[in-house]
């Protein structure tokens, strides 16, 4: 029904008309949802004619029968204040069955027809089931009174002639369309005409000409949303005006083409982040600039590899270099954009589309063969390069730089051959590590990287002894053991003070107080932490040799990171955290937690009672070796507070347990099964306090304390997958 214009409007007749059951106003037409516009195949709406283009010839889907295509433009009451109404599109093979005229607020009854979307708007179109009738304007009854046999014509001829309601519906609407914005007989007149002298401007890419326009089918290759918008497209027709994309070059951005066709003008630098041209290459393509409202248009509905009917399109020698291209200029309100789709019936696709369909398909086809022919010419070319190369190569003397480099691809492919071997004879663990850095080390035994290195001072070869190297190694190794003994402690927090906005701080003095370990100890909350991992894991040589050497790996924060694949938190507070946690740990060191805290066998109740006596607060087994404490006040160049701990060099991992105050032995637990795996190992050294001062040779603290330096070993460059 029609709308109720505002106050400001003029009102139309109070005798509104009424709509025959089945048919829609055009205002209902065009407020179909965009999902629901295909689906709208048998639409019925009457109104009258306020613009009319006469028939046309058009190349349709048969070559043998030509096709017609004529335009209609008709207004109702729900559009009577706007500018336009809505518009029919009508198509047949034979002339004598459309309209060839229509006259100005001529009377149109539309049955089934088509929805259809096209330059951005709703608009209706003809099939073979639909029905047109036309009733001159002259012919129509001033009142239903007056109502007599009605003058019809009807599309196709043959058809039945619109029932006395439906004639009604076209009288009551004449009558309520007295303030109808349509405009003059002159100009509709003048319109008209201006159809008939029209000629048909389609033109395939390779044959425009500059200064000419025309309209074409192209396919949208490279879109810029610019302003005003770039788009490049193709109809897969060479001209010889046209810009040569060769094959595997970069794109063309939207200031336009750089260079000319004959040379003359140098390229700009080229990104080499842009992607490369498409397709289709050589002189294919063509830069289309679209003005508004074209661009706004094709801004918010052209996608990559659209169909296009462009009309109107203007052909000028680009600014640049020669070349030719393509504008779609302003013309008024009007779009001249139109995106193709296919039908459903196939024979109502446009027959030139489905030519340059056609040309595509060929045009990739031929492409492929060639590209096919070119790679194997290229490969048969290198191929025989290398081998007259390598010919060359045997034949000439070898200089000292060709032998160091045979000498260095020779250790290379060794040493490659023997990390093979190893890692297939020691099964070690490929699927749960990764190793990440010292890729190309060779990997050493333990005995190797433990061993201390030596410095000669003079010629006498007077050699001392290094406290330590910075030096890096690829050992292959098992885990044996770990510290500390519980896994919640693996991440440590200090408070978070200002200095954490600086990049290279990771803790201070400040953090490390009495206070605060004695309350982490106890578990208790205090406010804000920043965490850390910290922990140390000891390790064994996974080689065949025996005794197997040892020692501990300091994981830090940033290694720990790597290794884990986590940020560090309060594992205490965090449960589902902890437990992922501990299930990476099972790729690193398999059942080592479980033997670890294995419970060994009862003691006799003499034991027992001997060591409740001897040490009633001390647990009832304790094992024999020590453990490293990498809380040391020594690690942190602090003064001690107590002795300092000594990373063991040998802490057995099958310990042998005794009860105090006893020499009864208790038998050890079962061995780990884990598999040893590939890591990077670092070598440093930190300064430890020194009581004796002829070992200090690492200098003094503030409060004249000697400090020496102290060898350590860290993991990184390894990843748990």
């Amino acid at each position: 029904m029609a709308d109720i214009p505002s106050s400001s409007a003029p009102q139309p007749n109070s005798a509104s008309p009424s709509l025959p059951s089945g048919y829609m106003t055009i205002k209902e037409i065009r407020s179909i949802p965009d999902a629901k516009i295909k689906q709208m195949v048998s639409i019925n709406v009457i109104g009258l004619v306020t613009d009319f283009q006469t028939p046309v010839k058009t190349k349709g889907p048969g070559k043998s029968k030509p096709h017609y295509m004529c335009t209609l433009e008709i207004k109702d009451v729900s559009t009577q204040y706007e500018p336009h109404g809505i518009r029919i599109y009508i198509f047949y093979n034979e002339l004598p069955r459309m309209p060839q005229t229509c006259g100005l607020l001529d009377a149109v009854l539309i049955r089934k027809a088509k929805c259809q979307m096209r330059n951005g708007q709703v608009t209706l179109l003809t099939s073979r089931a639909t029905e047109l009738f036309i009733m001159a304007a002259s012919t129509i009854p001033k009142s239903v009174a007056d109502l007599r046999p009605a003058v019809w014509m009807s599309y196709p001829p043959t058809l039945k002639l619109p029932r006395v309601e439906e004639t009604c519906s076209v009288v009551q609407a004449k009558r309520a369309l007295d303030n109808l914005h349509a405009p003059s007989t002159e100009e509709f007149e003048k319109k008209v005409n201006q159809t008939l002298a029209v000629k048909d401007k389609f033109s395939l890419l390779k044959d425009v000409k500059a200064e000419k326009y025309y309209n074409i089918i192209v396919e949208v290759i490279r879109i810029y949303d610019s302003n005003p918008v770039t788009l490049y497209v193709s109809d897969y027709t060479a001209h010889s005006e046209f810009y040569d994309n060769a094959w595997k070059s970069e794109v063309a951005t939207s200031m336009g083409r750089d260079g000319d066709k004959y040379g003359y003008i140098k390229p700009k630098p080229k990104d080499r982040t842009t992607n490369f041209w498409p397709g289709p290459y050589g002189k294919l393509s063509i830069q289309l600039t679209a003005f508004h409202p074209h661009a706004d248009y094709a801004r918010e509905a052209v996608k990559l590899n659209q169909w296009l009917l462009l009309r109107n399109v203007q052909m000028r020698c680009g600014k640049m270099g020669g070349c030719l291209e393509a504008f779609l200029r302003t013309d008024g309100d009007k779009v001249n954009i139109e995106i193709l789709q296919a039908s459903d019936q196939p024979e109502e696709n446009d027959a030139r589309w489905k030519e340059a369909v056609r040309r595509k398909r060929d045009y990739w086809k031929s492409f492929e063969r060639q590209k096919e022919k070119y790679d194997r010419e290229i490969a048969e070319a290198e191929a025989g390069m290398k081998r007259k190369a390598s010919e060359e190569l045997e034949n000439q003397p070898l200089n000292s730089k060709m032998r160091r480099k045979l000498k260095r691809d020779a250790g290379y492919n060794k040493a490659a051959l023997v990390d093979a071997k190893v890692t297939e004879k020691l099964d070690l663990n490929e699927n749960g590590m990764y190793l990440n850095d010292c890729l190309w080390l060779t990997t050493l035994p333990l005995k190797d990287i433990l061993k201390p290195q030596k410095y000669y001072i003079d010629s006498n070869k007077q050699e001392i002894i290094m406290p330590f190297i910075n030096a890096r190694y690829r050992a292959n190794v098992r885990v044996v053991g770990y510290f500390p003994h519980k896994i919640e402690d693996f991440a440590v927090g200090r408070r978070i003070t200002e200095m954490d906005m600086l990049s290279d701080y990771s803790g201070g003095e400040d953090t490390d107080h009495e206070e605060d370990r004695r309350i982490f100890k106890e578990e208790k909350s205090f406010g804000k932490y920043k965490w850390d991992w910290r922990f140390a894991l000891e390790v064994e040589d996974a080689g065949s040799q025996l005794p197997k050497e040892r020692t501990w790996l300091v994981v830090d924060n940033f290694a720990a990171q790597g290794l884990l694949d986590m940020e560090a938190e309060n594992l205490r507070a965090n449960p589902s955290m902890l437990a992922e946690f501990k299930e990476k740990l099972c790729i690193l060191w398999g059942d080592l937690e479980e033997q670890k805290f294995a419970l060994p066998k009862k003691p006799t109740a003499k034991a027992a009672q001997a060591s409740s006596h001897d040490d009633p607060i001390s647990p009832a087994l304790k094992p024999i070796g020590a453990q490293p404490n990498i809380d040391s006040d020594d690690e942190n160049d602090l003064p001690p507070r107590q002795p300092a701990s000594k990373l063991p060099t040998k802490p057995p991992l099958q310990l042998r347990y005794s009860t105090p105050g006893t020499s009864a032995e208790i038998d050890p637990p079962p061995p780990v099964k884990n598999k040893a795996f590939t890591c990077c190992i670092r070598q440093y050294g930190v300064k430890v306090h020194e009581s004796d001062p002829s070992k200090a040779t690492a200098g003094n603290s503030e409060d004249g304390t000697g400090k020496r330096w102290e060898r350590k070993f860290g993991l990184f460059g390894v990843s748990i997958v």
